[in-house]
């Protein structure tokens, strides 16, 4: 019993030896993830007139849902 124990245990360092440096994310990978995000990002301006946007329909659109259900309450 001990003896499978200790082959498991061997088995075990000799796989994190080999994969040990294969799952590791080298500096330059994930530089080059970090910056394939940061191009695939919206613009400001873009996120700027969706800001805009719902500012501008969530009052309307919260005064309009008062009407329908006769609420009185402030938001």
């Amino acid at each position: 019993m001990s003896n499978s124990i200790e082959r498991d245990q061997i088995l075990k360092s000799k796989l994190n030896l080999v994969y040990k440096n294969k799952n590791k994310i080298q500096p330059q990978e994930l530089f080059t993830r970090k910056t394939s995000e940061a191009d695939t990002l919206p613009g400001y301006a873009d996120v700027q007139n969706v800001i805009k946007t719902v500012e501008a329909d969530v009052p309307e659109d919260l005064d309009q849902l008062k009407e329908n259900f006769g609420l009185d309450l402030d938001v």
